[in-house]
């Protein structure tokens, strides 16, 4: 079972904000999707990916740092 590698690139309590980042990305040719999570209250996160590798999602954070884009690669689905 391959864990799939991602490059999370922003965390939003507003649900817009994240849609707007990730249109953003995508409008830049990154595979950007919305997750919501729930911590003590809901954040939506934004995440690139998923990548089969550790080294592709890395390779696809050093593209975002290109960009103007910070972010850190993360495993699995978010929580």
């Amino acid at each position: 079972n391959t864990v799939l590698q991602t490059v999370q690139v922003g965390a939003f309590k507003e649900s817009r904000n994240a849609e707007g980042l990730a249109q953003t990305l995508r409008s830049e040719g990154f595979p950007a999707q919305v997750a919501t999570v729930t911590r003590a209250e809901p954040l939506h996160v934004v995440r690139i990916g998923g990548y089969p590798d550790r080294a592709k999602a890395s390779a696809a954070r050093q593209e975002l740092q290109g960009k103007g884009h910070s972010g850190f690669v993360t495993q699995g689905p978010a929580k």
